[in-house]
């Protein structure tokens, strides 16, 4: 794992600058505190921080070619590098390493962009020929890892996390995307290509880049593309736990113990499970304890590890949100207001003191149909008969006047959420339960010359356009949604939250439910085998039965998340109140000052949850004074 970074000029007479490179990589060294190198060529640099995990000896990066012409920094773990270094090996390819790094460069060398149809893992790297003067960037498929670049007709910068670009180059444009703010707003994520600055953008998954003489062009090189569905039930769930148990078993490839991030659900439980097989009494897992016991989940991933007979580790949240809040505005050059940030990054700081490397159950509610947002697609078919005036004048001014309940998932609650997203366009399917914004809440939001600049554009585009694109257009809803999620809601929402806080904290996390080999199996399965009547995840239940204790089968999701609507009233109050405050939003220009006073004020008093509201705004304006100011920290 690590933290990448380069810039290629059009002309190699131009010399990037040191001590701006230096600079650049310094920002990056939590991605890797182990290692740093650079690697210069007429008018370029490579360079790249390393948190060493596999062949910590030789895999030195950037990594250069035998004739020195070629180079590559790579973040990231190629699983299937032994496999892939044999066929490169029989071609007449020479290793000097057993680096999965120096397999990626061989590859690349031989093969070019086609080479990234042999590698399986999560990844993000650049290849330079200097001779063709020719710079590839690519991204995994399913978007583990992250790349961000800025590209003019004179150069293209590129790394891993947007802030090392601005450090390279403290004096380049800083312009506000607005219409990446709008996204953000209404996703709590910014979807790739965009990011809050117009000048900055990131690489989607499963496409790659090259650049060459100043012209920029993108392609996609994965898709997913599902095979026929299996026979049978028993045929699909037997195939299941095949693939997940060798998806697992290769990425417990390491040279430094391996750990597993315990929720006590299903898809971490699984995980754990498929590791304890494979690795008999290595077992070691990881949990959070929070004080908030609406919250807190750790009884049930205690269960599951007793059950495992794991060396099992729980954390108590003793830092206040407040404390944290600083790392997270670093962490998140590109934000995510996604509340779960908090215990994550938490999970994350202490878990690294203990291991370098643990493995997880993302990518499990995309695929098996785990989220409340697929109940609430299946049940809007029903509750759209009921007359539209009886929706709007009796069901939506009852759950209006009901103040939101404290607990997490409460009746009253769930009501609530459940309206506003019925209450959103049905061609977006599931996704609306999942949207924050609606059109008359942004119309009361945005002030006069945002909402001119906006005007035509389509907030909803990015999940208009994935739930139009590929193979699941004629899908069933619920195929659609899963579809859309694990295109736009798991990479930059989920993916690029258990990245940030997990670098942060110099910990690499890895994904087997997501080895493409799974995803493409999941995918191929239907879904009705998926969600049963209400009851979600039935075909992973059955795949995984005798192997995780039956407890965990019969639990319904709880989701992690942290308690951010009295957050907000207590502990993030004064920088709620601070970040929120009339001076703050005038000077801005962007938003409605009486409005933003209403949301903070019936928040405050209980009248109203809009914790999802305020934490956006509140952190869309640390954003702007650590990145945008020209007064703030450009790191």
């Amino acid at each position: 794992m690590c933290g990448i970074f380069g810039v290629v000029h059009a002309d190699a007479l131009v010399t990037p600058n040191s001590v701006a490179v230096d600079r650049a990589l310094d920002v990056l060294r939590h991605r890797g505190p182990d290692d740093r190198g650079v690697v210069r060529f007429p008018g370029a640099v490579l360079g790249a921080r390393r948190l060493s995990i596999v062949d910590i000896a030789g895999g030195h990066q950037p990594m250069i070619g035998d004739d020195g012409r070629t180079a590559v920094a790579h973040n990231g773990e190629v699983y299937n590098f032994d496999e892939v270094r044999r066929s490169l090996e029989s071609r007449g390819a020479r290793f000097h390493t057993r680096s999965d790094t120096e397999v990626v460069l061989r590859a690349c060398e031989a093969h070019g962009p086609e080479a990234l149809a042999s590698l399986r893992g999560m990844f993000a790297f650049a290849y330079f020929d200097s001779t063709e003067r020719r710079l590839l960037l690519a991204r995994d498929r399913l978007g583990v890892k992250p790349l961000y670049y800025r590209a003019t007709d004179e150069a293209i910068v590129f790394a891993s996390e947007p802030k090392a670009i601005l450090a390279f180059d403290p004096a380049a444009p800083r312009t506000l995307d607005e219409v990446a703010l709008d996204h953000f707003l209404t996703f709590e994520y910014v979807p790739a290509p965009r990011t809050l600055w117009r000048e900055i953008r990131k690489l989607a998954p499963g496409h790659f880049l090259e650049w060459r003489a100043g012209r920029v062009e993108v392609r996609r090189y994965w898709e997913l593309r599902a095979g026929p569905p299996p026979a049978s039930e028993k045929v699909a769930a037997d195939a299941l736990r095949a693939q997940i148990a060798d998806a697992v078993r290769g990425e417990l490839v390491s040279d430094v113990p391996v750990g597993v991030l315990l929720s006590g659900g299903i898809d971490s439980s699984t995980v754990a499970a498929f590791v304890e097989r494979a690795a008999p009494g290595t077992l070691r897992t990881f949990s959070l304890r929070i004080p908030d016991s609406g919250y807190d989940e750790s009884s049930h991933a205690r269960m599951v590890a007793d059950a495992l007979s794991a060396q099992h580790t729980e954390i108590d949240v003793t830092a206040h949100p407040s404390e944290v809040l600083d790392d997270l505005v670093r962490a998140f050059d590109d934000p995510v207001s996604d509340s779960s940030i908090f215990p994550t990054y938490l999970l994350a700081r202490e878990t690294h003191r203990a291991v370098k490397v643990v493995l997880s159950g993302d990518g499990g509610d995309e695929l098996f149909a785990g989220y409340d947002t697929y109940v609430a697609e299946k049940l809007s078919h029903y509750y759209g008969r009921i007359p539209k005036l009886v929706r709007e004048r009796v069901v939506e001014t009852i759950l209006g006047a009901a103040p939101p309940q404290a607990t997490k998932k409460g009746v009253v609650n769930r009501a609530k959420r459940f309206a506003e997203g019925a209450a959103l366009p049905d061609d977006l399917g599931a996704v609306r339960w999942m949207i924050f914004l609606g059109e008359m809440e942004r119309s009361r939001l945005y002030g006069a010359g945002l909402s001119e600049r906006l005007r035509g554009i389509d907030p909803y585009a990015p999940v208009r356009e994935r739930l139009a694109a590929g193979p699941s257009a004629n899908g069933d809803a619920i195929d659609r949604a899963l579809r859309t999620d694990l295109s736009l809601y798991l990479p930059d929402d989920i993916l690029a939250k258990v990245d940030r806080t997990s670098m942060a904290a110099s910990l690499e996390v890895r994904v087997p439910l997501l080895d493409h080999r799974v995803v493409e199996l999941a995918m191929s399965i239907p879904s009705a085998w998926k969600m049963k009547g209400l009851r979600r995840k039935a075909i992973l239940r059955r795949a995984v039965r005798g192997l995780v204790p039956d407890a965990v089968l019969r639990r319904g999701k709880e989701g992690f998340s942290a308690p951010m609507k009295s957050w907000l009233r207590g502990d993030l109050r004064g920088v709620v109140d601070d970040a929120l405050s009339d001076r703050a939003v005038s000077s801005r220009g962007l938003f409605q000052v009486e409005r933003i006073r209403e949301l903070v004020a019936e928040h405050q008093r209980e009248r109203a949850d809009h914790s999802h509201r305020i934490f956006a705004l509140t952190l869309f304006e640390l954003w702007c004074r650590r990145y945008l100011d020209r007064s703030g920290s450009a790191t």
